[in-house]
């Protein structure tokens, strides 16, 4: 297991473990680091649905803000896809991502987003889940 760079300069004296299910572990948890900060980036210059696009550049990055969606299907459709595309194209340690909407109770509340696939260590492989808010 390698560790990104991004990991290495965020935790430098985190060591390397020996043990394939402690590397999991740290995996996971990394993963779930990054997913968060993909999600934060938000994409300013297009605005709603216009982030939307293969045109991504370092000023136009993340996804547009969840909080100008409505809670329709359409909206909660074009974010999901977002989140999915920041996953394949960002964080290739997710093994066939999803990614779908997570039931809410209350509309009023910021969407719940849930990532799921695979993550593998050597030979070891083992489904991986997260779920979080995209504001």
């Amino acid at each position: 297991m390698r560790r990104f760079l991004f990991d290495r300069l965020c935790q430098p004296d985190v060591a390397l473990p020996e043990e394939t299910h402690a590397q999991l572990y740290l995996l996971r948890n990394a993963i779930k680091e990054e997913l968060q900060r993909l999600v934060s980036g938000r994409a300013y210059f297009d605005g709603i649905r216009k982030g939307y696009s293969d045109d991504k550049t370092i000023l136009n990055f993340g996804i547009d803000n969840p909080v100008d969606y409505a809670a329709n299907y359409g909206d909660s459709t074009t974010l999901m896809q977002q989140v999915l595309d920041m996953v394949k194209n960002y964080e290739p340690r997710i093994i066939n991502p999803k990614v779908q909407l997570v039931d809410k109770k209350n509309s009023l509340s910021p969407a719940s987003v849930a990532v799921t696939g695979e993550i593998r260590i050597a030979d070891v492989r083992e489904e991986f889940s997260h779920t979080f808010t995209t504001t």
